[in-house]
């Protein structure tokens, strides 16, 4: 059997049979497709990999802005440095599935168009939840309309309950 050192076509399927059974490159040189083959191309795969981070945490960045807005609680959660962290793990994945940032730009555009309703509808549950409610009457004690508490004499007060 020829040397595979020398036969780089054989070296080539070689390290195809090896990346089909998940097998890692033996040494740097004898990487595979898509693997890093030199120290300066380790370089510039680190230096890549750390820009795609920085793009994939813009994802939770934008989306714990918008979720800091309705729950102020949150924003330490999604500081820069948790967002970052987020992407640095989703660099793996996304190379693992073919994903990139611009595949899911319109998931920006969606969670945008969704804020524009969701906000609002935050701030009035919010609203909601802080309204005091009015204390129960006495027992025994009379009932008054809501009309008649505003009266200001009890003729008036006769007068509207009557009507």
């Amino acid at each position: 059997m020829p040397d595979e050192k020398k036969d780089p076509i054989r070296a080539q399927a070689a390290a195809l049979d090896a990346e089909l059974r998940g097998d890692p490159p033996a040494v740097l040189g004898d990487a595979g497709p898509g693997q890093v083959t030199s120290p300066d191309a380790a370089g510039l795969q680190i230096q890549a990999d750390a820009d795609a981070a920085r793009e994939w945490a813009q994802f939770p960045a934008l989306f714990g802005g918008i979720l800091a807005q309705a729950m102020p609680e949150l924003a330490d959660a999604y500081s820069e440095a948790n967002c970052l962290a987020w992407g640095e793990a989703m660099v793996p994945v996304a190379k693992k599935y073919q994903w990139t940032t611009a595949s899911f730009g319109g998931w920006v555009g969606l969670a945008g168009a969704t804020w524009t309703f969701a906000k609002p509808t935050f701030d009035a549950i919010r609203a909601r939840r802080t309204v005091k409610p009015k204390p129960a009457p006495a027992p025994g004690a009379p009932a008054v309309p809501a009309d008649a508490s505003s009266s200001s004499t009890p003729e008036t007060a006769v007068a509207t309950r009557i009507a």
